[in-house]
This record gives C-alpha cells, sequence and structure tokens, in this order.
C-alpha cells in the first residue's frame, strides 16, 4: 500500500468516498469499431468495480454531482468535489488508464481516474473496461502494483449495453494489503440513478479478444499506469 485514505474510527470502522463522473460521459471512450462506449455500460460496469471493494471494506461509495476542472488540466483544490473524479483523455502514453494514489486529501488530484479514450486505436471492450476500472479502482484507494501478472487471458467481447460480463474477484493478495489498512468488513455503492438491466439479446458474446502482456509502471509520486 502507498498510501490510504483517512478513517476517522480507524480500521474496520465504517467511512464514506464519494465518487463522480467529470467528463467520462462526453463521447470521448471509444470502442473497438471507433463509437462511443455507452454511458449506460461504463456505469453500470464502475458501480460493479465499486461494489467489488465494498464487499471486502467498510466503505460506502457514494456518488455526487461532478463539478471541477476537467482531467489533465493540473493540481485543484478539492474542496466541495467528489474524492474519486473519473474522466476521459484522448490519449495517455504507454497505459490503458492511470489513477492518482491519495497521499494527500489537500490534493484534488488524489484518487482521481483518467482513462485512455481511444486506447492505443484498439478502443475498449465492456469486459476490458470493467477490469481497467476495477484496477485503477485499487490505486486510488492507495494499492500499488505487486505483481507484474499477465492479463486476464481470452476475454469476451459483449455488445454495446450495460455491463453484465464476467465479474473478477478480487484476489487474496490484493484483499489482505487492503484490510490491513482499512480493516474488514462491508461497504456499499449508492448511485445518483439506478442503471437499467441491460437486455439479454445485446449481451450475446461477439468474440474473443486475447489480451498481450501487461506491463505495469508506476506513476512518480502520484499514481499508477495501467
Amino acid at each position: 500500500m502507498y498510501a490510504s485514505w483517512p478513517q476517522p474510527g480507524g480500521p474496520g470502522t465504517p467511512f464514506t468516498l464519494t465518487y463522480s463522473y467529470s467528463n467520462l460521459f462526453d463521447g470521448g471512450v471509444l470502442d473497438t469499431r471507433g463509437a462511443a462506449l455507452s454511458d449506460v455500460l461504463m456505469r453500470s460496469a464502475f458501480e460493479q468495480a465499486f461494489a467489488d471493494y465494498a464487499a471486502v471494506l467498510p466503505i460506502h461509495f457514494v456518488e455526487v454531482v461532478d463539478s471541477g476542472p476537467p482531467p489533465e488540466s493540473g493540481e485543484y483544490d478539492p474542496s466541495g468535489l467528489a474524492d474519486i473524479r473519473i474522466g476521459v483523455v484522448p490519449h495517455v502514453h504507454g497505459a490503458n488508464a492511470y489513477a492518482y494514489f491519495p497521499f494527500s486529501t489537500a490534493s484534488g488530484l488524489a484518487g482521481d481516474v483518467i482513462f485512455n479514450g481511444e486506447r492505443f486505436g484498439y478502443g475498449w471492450s465492456a469486459v476490458l473496461f470493467y477490469a481497467v476500472a476495477q484496477h485503477e479502482l485499487g490505486h486510488s484507494l492507495g494499492m500499488g502494483h505487486y505483481l507484474d501478472g499477465e492479463a486476464r487471458g481470452q476475454l469476451p467481447l459483449f455488445s454495446d449495453s450495460a455491463y453484465d460480463g464476467p465479474l473478477f474477484p478480487l484476489d487474496e493478495m490484493m484483499i489482505t494489503a487492503l484490510q490491513g489498512v482499512y480493516g474488514a468488513g462491508s461497504g456499499s455503492v449508492t448511485a445518483l440513478s439506478p442503471v437499467p438491466e441491460p437486455q439479454s439479446a445485446l449481451m450475446m458474446l461477439a468474440g474473443l479478444a486475447v489480451l498481450g502482456r501487461r506491463r505495469w509502471k508506476d506513476k512518480p509520486s502520484s499514481g499508477a499506469l495501467t
């Protein structure tokens, strides 16, 4: 663990982290066809990723309305803004996304997640977006890279609908590290509006994508690249 959020009652006691979507739904995250990934899909994928952490940590993730500067516009005052702001830029050098560790609550960048919208021209599938969202939220909570691991093997591509694909449980090493800081427990995810249930016809398997080996890199003194 590189950093952690303040937990007033100490490890094992519940606390709240707020999150918001800055420009994530502005059409900058492209799918494998070059079209904008749907808002419903991205929102549901992130809610599942938050739920993965809330299942093992006493953290209540609460969505709030976003305000503040766009991603990659520099340091900013976090007063009145979400703890974790999620956005996108057209290009990120050498990474699918990156997140800032929560080194200081005086930094607006602490916890923020930034996606590579075009993803080197390959675009995003539903399952990859979810997997990267889950990974980056680990950095937002202070988790560093501990393995130079393989990608998740053959990952299915789904049609453009709410995410309802395979779920990736957090591994035991990650859970142990996070609970060593925040304590064991369970939290919750509260979104501003419910995500509609996907239509099963839109969730048919479209093919298989083999992901190459991930190259993990730490973002110096601030965050981590994926």
